[in-house]
């Protein structure tokens, strides 16, 4: 998840400025802008989703993926200004998914073996940032001559893996039917 998004991160001005989408800088500072605005309503949208809707930990994380994987095929097709700022609100619904895999990931380990997990999992973070710069910031260029959103297609193929990851770690969850499992995936993160 992070790839795709440290990934289309890099070279998405590149793609706003170029055609056929043509943004002025002032387009290209209110998409940002909407995008750290959407950021910011996270812990909103985790509210609705777990107490409203009533959705389990991975079911958050499944959705989170769908929506990745949504923006990058819409931006991949986008050709007017509405497409690019309909695609970023859709990633209002990602955003939450980290937080909810770190957690999983976390429920995973004994208590004793918290600061190994986070260690391995911050050093992940890292590598995974530098591979997906250097795979995007090559991708981009050498498949412009090819079709102008194929990296966004690419983003979007490569959310495919851990989702269905975790959409098997779902239905092996949703087989047990452990109630300790259960309970850890519907205590809230935020209490």
């Amino acid at each position: 998840m992070m790839f795709v998004n440290v990934g289309c991160m890099v070279f998405q001005t590149i793609y706003y400025l170029s055609s056929p989408l043509c943004f002025t800088p002032v387009l290209v500072g209110a998409q940002l802008g909407l995008k750290f605005s959407l950021v910011a309503l996270s812990p909103i949208v985790i509210v609705v989703l777990q107490k409203v809707l009533k959705l389990h930990q991975l079911s958050i994380v499944l959705v989170g993926l769908v929506a990745l994987s949504s923006f990058a095929l819409v931006m991949s097709f986008a050709t007017t200004h509405a497409l690019v700022f309909i695609a970023t609100t859709i990633t209002l619904l990602s955003n939450p998914a980290k937080p909810f895999i770190q957690a999983k990931i976390s429920s995973l380990a004994s208590k004793y073996e918290q600061g190994a997990v986070f260690a391995l999992l911050s050093s992940t973070e890292v590598v995974t940032f530098l591979a997906a710069t250097l795979s995007f910031l090559t991708l981009y260029p050498a498949t412009l001559s090819i079709y102008h959103g194929f990296a966004w297609l690419f983003g979007a193929g490569v959310v495919l893996i851990p989702f269905l990851l975790v959409l098997t770690i779902y239905i092996a969850d949703k087989r047990l039917g452990s109630s300790h499992q259960h309970s850890e995936d519907t205590t809230p993160i935020l209490s």
